[in-house]
C-alpha cells in the first residue's frame, strides 16, 4: 500500500514543504544553479547560464526552508497537505548575481547563455545535464511562489531580501576565496 493510501486511510500522518531554488549563506556554493553561477561571478569570471538570465524567478532562503519544516512538524494544522515555503518576490538570475556582486564589491556579472540544443546534446552522456534540462521550464517564464497560506497559518515570513543577499554574498565569497 502506498503512502498516499496510508495517509488517506488515516494510518500515517504526512505533510510536505515545497520551495523554489535555494539561496542563503549556509548553502554550499556549488549547490543549485544560482550558487553555481555565483561561484564564477563572485570570482570575477564569466558564468555560463542554462536559461534566459532576465526572467524573474523566486528564490527561497535555505534557512526559511528549515524554519518552515520545523513549524510544520510542530503544528497539527500542517498534516495532510503541502505547504509552500515563504519566498521573496521574483528576481532574475542576472539581477540576483548583480546584487550578490555589489554586496561584496565584485565586478558586474558577465553571463553567457548555454544554447538549449547544446544542453540537450550533453544530456545524452551526462545525466546531470539531462536533469538540468528537465527543470529549466521554471526559467522560461516568470516563476513566482505564493506562500500566503503558510505565512498566515504559521506566521512565517521570508528572510528580508537585502539581508539575505548580503549574508549570502559574504559567505559564498569567503568559501570561494579559501
Amino acid at each position: 500500500m502506498g503512502r498516499r493510501a496510508l495517509r488517506t486511510r488515516g494510518r500515517i500522518r504526512a505533510t510536505e514543504a515545497r520551495a523554489s531554488d535555494y539561496i542563503g549563506p549556509t548553502l554550499p556554493v556549488a549547490s543549485g544553479l544560482l550558487a553555481r553561477y555565483a561561484h564564477s561571478t563572485l570570482a570575477g569570471k564569466p558564468a555560463s547560464v542554462f536559461a534566459d538570465p532576465d526572467v524573474p524567478h523566486a528564490w527561497t532562503a535555505i534557512d526559511d526552508v528549515a524554519r518552515t519544516l520545523a513549524a510544520l512538524g510542530r503544528d497539527d494544522r500542517a498534516w495532510g497537505r503541502p505547504w509552500l515555503v515563504p519566498s521573496n518576490p521574483p528576481v532574475s538570475v542576472r539581477e540576483a548575481l548583480r546584487q550578490l556582486s555589489t554586496a561584496v564589491g565584485a565586478p558586474e556579472p558577465r553571463l553567457r547563455v548555454v544554447p538549449r540544443w547544446l544542453l540537450k546534446a550533453g544530456g545524452l552522456v551526462v545525466p546531470l545535464l539531462r536533469e538540468v534540462d528537465g527543470m529549466l521550464y521554471q526559467f522560461d517564464a516568470p516563476f513566482e511562489v505564493d506562500a500566503t497560506d503558510t505565512e498566515e497559518t504559521f506566521g512565517i515570513q521570508p528572510t528580508a531580501w537585502d539581508q539575505l543577499i548580503t549574508g549570502t554574498a559574504r559567505a559564498w565569497l569567503e568559501r570561494i576565496s579559501s
